[in-house]
C-alpha cells in the first residue's frame, strides 16, 4: 500500500520506528547529561533525514516499473544518501565542540541497525501471513 508520495507503507512504517528510536535514545542518554542526549539526537536524526531523502528519490519518479531507469535511481539515491551523510558528519564534528562521540555514533548505529531490523521482521511477518493466506485457500 502507498501513499500519495508513492512511499510504500512499509518504508513509512521504518522511519517511524527510526524517528521513535532516535527519540528514546536521546532520552536515555540524557542520564549522562544535556551533551550525549543531544548528540545521540543528532546522530540518529541524520540518519532519519539521510534515508527520507533516498526513499524520496527512489519512489519520486514516476516509471519505476522500468528496470533500466529504477536503477541508476537506486544508484544516485544510495550516493546521494552517503554523501548527505558524510557532509553532515562534517558538519556536527567541524562545528560542534561539544559532541559527545560515543553518544553521536551509537545514536546513528542503533538507527541504523533498526532501520534493517524493522524492514527484515515486517517482511518476513508478511510473507508468513502471506502463506497462511495461501494455506487457507488450499
Amino acid at each position: 500500500m502507498t501513499n500519495k508520495a508513492g512511499i510504500p507503507a512499509l518504508f513509512r512504517h521504518v522511519l517511524l520506528v527510526q524517528i521513535t528510536v532516535t527519540a528514546i535514545m536521546s532520552l536515555a542518554l540524557s542520564y549522562y547529561g544535556r551533551a550525549a542526549a543531544l548528540s545521540a539526537l543528532i546522530g540518529g536524526l541524520i540518519v532519519v533525514v539521510a534515508n527520507v531523502y533516498s526513499t524520496w528519490r527512489v519512489f519520486s519518479t514516476s516509471n519505476t516499473n522500468c528496470a533500466q531507469q529504477a536503477l541508476p535511481n537506486l544508484y544516485r539515491a544510495e550516493a546521494g544518501k552517503l554523501i548527505m551523510i558524510a557532509a553532515l558528519f562534517i558538519a556536527v564534528f567541524a562545528g560542534w565542540n561539544n559532541v559527545n562521540i560515543v553518544a553521536f555514533i551509537a545514536g546513528c548505529a542503533a538507527v541504523m541497525i533498526t532501520g534493517l531490523i524493522v524492514a527484515a521482521t515486517r517482511n518476513v511477518d508478511q510473507n508468513i501471513s502471506r502463506g497462511r493466506e495461501t494455506d487457507k485457500k488450499n
